[in-house]
């Protein structure tokens, strides 16, 4: 019960758009293996590519090559960007899976579907029916958002789910009492201090979004608000957010080489993308499709309905969850779109609740639009594969592999179909498919797209593995023309990154130096990569032209040539 509402029973809608059944418990399970589906199936099927983050993976190989769990390396130098839990994380998967493109996304999608299954439950609890619950983690599921980021490396996913499970905590502990409150909110201060482990002092916004309830429920003058927060028992529970970050701050400060980090840390600088003011207002329905019109709809209703609060069911907590996340991204220079995870589960939820009003108001019509809806995402998907197919021949990749992907795509759309609890069901688990359908038209394109994968192939081609390659990275020397240091800084940055790029193709943290000569006359280097200007000096050096000759690096980027030694 929340703020100036009557006591709820259990809600007699029913979102089932058509029909007035309420799903068996069972759909629990339906739920779960979709969501397993959707975040793994062909996790593999790709290599890391421009649209994903080599950065973090290599983070995480790095740990398994050396060994060092408390002080993270990028190329061999300290890397105090990040804390470490999502890293641990990838490297705990390249130690089951091996270190590949694949394992690196686990962490993402096994936090992806931990969020369809959150959203379910918190939606049973606040929309008070199964059915509506269903809806939310459905909706969240098939949203191009959720399902783009759960099947990539970066920490966003894996974080936006530890606040969502954090903010969900505290609400289930505002609506409980006696010592279940304090159990709530013990998890809500331990699942903080996980997300603390993700992205620091960011894990803290989530007390931004509790201070603002309690704010409006000052405002409104709930009455018993003091013994409805219990500040008392949320307060006593804080020291749990402490037991997953002690341990590591512990070892860190222990750790012989924690004074060199220390100054790592403090120099360190993050380049970030910094977006127009008004950025979130178009990004946000653009990743929540489909179903932001839906949820825009919700809203519309929450704002005439926002004096009655009995008729918005529990959606209080939500909406001010909602709320005040998207005013703080707002207010940051720095935007991406994937910050937005951390307001996807209360717009599912808002979804839902909007689909069940639809669905109470209109149901024979809301019946004829999701069967329509439905035939066309079945119609889509199969464009969609067919499409996936002729790209693949396209582009020179497999046709087994990708008629193969087809075949499985369609089995699984008529196997959800057919075992759908209720019929809006069937129309999300095809929303999946067509997203499925979709990244599989995407993935030989990218593929393609990517010099940094194309340079690996072409290195392996010419028989080369990681022990036998070596990057030159220029020397900063100090010159008096700023274009100058301008550009040798921009070869020193593009250099080094492509090393630690290659580390990770090649599983092994690929050499470097300044010094091209005697790279050369290293026995254990057959191929050096350095920049394209340096080709004239080596065929102008005599020593070095004795060693090898340059050629083009096919695949690789146009800045760069191959040093090839004919005398290894």
């Amino acid at each position: 019960m929340e703020n100036g509402e009557a006591p709820r029973a259990p809600a007699d809608i029913c979102t089932g758009l058509g029909d007035r059944r309420e799903p068996s418990p069972r759909a629990g399970w339906y739920l779960l293996a979709l969501a397993v589906f959707t975040m793994f199936f062909n996790l593999w099927g790709r290599e890391i590519e421009n649209k994903d983050y080599v950065r973090y993976a290599e983070v995480a190989r790095e740990i398994v090559e050396g060994g060092d769990w408390l002080v993270l390396r990028y190329g061999g130098e300290y890397y105090p960007d990040k804390p470490p839990l999502h890293f641990w994380k990838m490297a705990g998967a390249y130690r089951l899976f091996g270190v590949n493109a694949g394992a690196a996304r686990v962490p993402s999608a096994a936090f992806a579907v931990l969020g369809a299954m959150l959203a379910w439950f918190y939606g049973v609890r606040v929309l008070r029916s199964r059915a509506a619950g269903l809806l939310a983690a459905l909706m969240l599921l098939g949203s191009f958002g959720w399902f783009w980021w759960g099947r990539r490396t970066r920490i966003d996913m894996e974080f936006g789910v530890l606040v969502s499970a954090a903010l969900v905590c505290f609400h289930l502990g505002w609506e409980s009492g006696g010592a279940r409150r304090r159990w709530w909110y013990a998890g809500f201060w331990g699942a903080t201090g996980l997300a603390f482990l993700d992205k620091a002092w960011i894990a803290l916004s989530g007390c931004a979004v509790v201070a603002a309830w309690i704010a409006v429920n000052a405002a409104r003058k709930t009455p018993g608000l003091r013994a409805r927060f219990g500040p008392g028992a949320f307060f006593a529970t804080q020291p749990v957010a402490l037991v997953p970050v002690a341990p590591w701050a512990l070892g860190l400060w222990l750790h012989p080489e924690f004074a060199a980090y220390r100054e790592a840390f403090r120099a360190r600088h993050i380049m970030n993308s910094h977006e127009w003011l008004l950025f979130y207002l178009h990004a946000l329905p653009t990743y929540l499709l489909p179903w932001s019109p839906l949820i825009l709809f919700g809203l519309w209703q929450c704002l005439r309905l926002r004096r009655e609060p009995a008729r918005l069911r529990g959606l209080g907590f939500a909406l001010t969850w909602a709320g005040t996340m998207f005013f703080m991204l707002n207010l940051t220079s720095v935007k991406d779109h994937r910050y937005l995870l951390l307001l996807y589960v209360p717009c599912a939820i808002v979804g839902a609740w909007a689909a069940a009003q639809l669905a109470e108001r209109h149901r024979a019509l809301c019946a004829r639009a999701v069967v329509w809806a439905d035939r066309m995402c079945g119609a889509a998907a199969a464009i969609a594969c067919a499409a996936a197919v002729g790209t693949a021949l396209r582009h020179g990749h497999a046709v087994a592999a990708s008629l193969g992907t087809a075949a499985v795509l369609l089995a699984a759309f008529l196997a959800f179909r057919r075992w759908a609890p209720l019929p809006f069901v069937r129309l999300c688990a095809s929303v999946v498919i067509v997203l499925h359908a979709f990244e599989a038209i995407d993935v030989p394109r990218n593929e393609k797209a990517c010099p940094r994968l194309r340079m690996a192939n072409a290195l392996r081609a010419r028989g080369l593995s990681g022990e036998t390659i070596a990057v030159v990275v220029p020397a900063l020397e100090l010159v008096g023309d700023p274009e100058e240091l301008k550009r040798i800084t921009q070869a020193r940055l593009r250099s080094e990154r492509l090393r630690v790029e290659l580390s990770f193709y090649f599983n092994r943290l690929v050499a470097r130096g300044e010094d091209l000569p005697a790279l050369a006359r290293d026995p254990r280097v057959k191929a050096i990569i350095v920049e394209k200007g340096a080709a004239d000096r080596v065929r102008a050096d005599p020593a070095l032209s004795a060693r090898g000759g340059v050629a083009a690096l096919d695949g690789g980027e146009s800045e760069m040539v191959l040093f090839l030694k004919t005398d290894a």
